[in-house]
């Protein structure tokens, strides 16, 4: 079966899975270990050394060196690896998330665009009703495969698909509790959201959403970043200066010095 097909991954991921929990139930390894082996690897993909495989001759070696596949290819296709893996162990390791939920999220990612993603799923073959914790786990997988869409719409300046994926996912995330939560960057989501909205062309729409933000979280440096853009866009200088500042006040940073006085020219042209 070809690595090009979201079924030959998917299909991994329950190999995988399975051989996992085998090991758990055997106690034959933790999820500290199961973690730290997954740690490995990204370390060994950063430093661009060889991974050596902690469970050679074992009967995980199998399962660690798929899993070692779907890091490293998602670790080479997207530059956010490095901190998404990084929190999805942290909540397994917690007991937030299942081990399952890795696999979940790797299969998503690292399907995107394939042409069978659509016909086919992790749950490629009859299982027992997943518990409330395995779902939260496959939605949360599924919440970051979306957030994945949105950043390679963005890079395409496709706001307006951008656009129409965040309004899917925010009620979804909105609906987990704050532990799930904690990982998903919420405001930065709808911070976003007011910036594609400015993008295409409705910055009074735009306006709404980043003051409605601004008014959940008032100590957030960028929301007022992106209502002095939608401020200039208005030609309301003035205003886009008082935003910059309070930004400015908030995180300094060159950038939005530089943004200050390309305003303040503005307003004195």
């Amino acid at each position: 079966m070809s690595k090009n097909t979201a079924e030959y991954w998917y299909r991994l991921a329950v190999k995988i899975d399975k051989d996992v929990e085998t090991a758990l139930q055997r106690e034959s390894i933790t999820l500290v270990q199961y973690a730290d082996a997954i740690k490995a690897m990204m370390y060994s993909l950063t430093r661009k050394n060889v991974f050596v495989n902690p469970y050679w001759n074992d009967p995980l070696e199998d399962a660690m060196g798929g899993l070692f596949d779907m890091v490293s290819l998602y670790f080479h296709n997207n530059t956010n690896a490095v901190v998404m893996i990084p929190m999805a162990l942290d909540l397994i390791v917690t007991g937030n998330q299942p081990h399952t939920y890795m696999t979940d999220f790797l299969a998503d990612v690292i399907t995107m665009g394939m042409p069978d993603k659509k016909r086919v799923s992790k749950k490629i073959e009859p299982e027992i009703p997943a518990d409330p914790q395995e779902e939260a786990g496959r939605q949360m997988g599924h919440i970051n495969y979306l957030i994945e869409e949105i950043n390679n719409y963005a890079r395409q300046e496709d706001f307006l698909n951008a656009l129409r994926t965040i309004n899917e996912i925010v009620p979804q995330i909105e609906s987990f509790s704050q532990r799930e939560i904690v990982v998903i960057d919420l405001p930065a989501i709808l911070n976003n959201k007011a910036y594609f909205t400015l993008k295409i062309g409705k910055p009074e729409n735009a306006l709404e959403v980043v003051q409605d933000l601004i008014q959940k979280k008032p100590d957030y440096a960028l929301a007022y970043h992106t209502q002095a853009e939608i401020f200039d866009e208005m030609k309301r200088y003035r205003e886009a200066v008082i935003s910059i500042d309070k930004a400015i006040s908030l995180e300094e940073s060159a950038d939005k010095i530089d943004y200050k006085n390309q305003l303040l020219a503005k307003i004195g042209g």
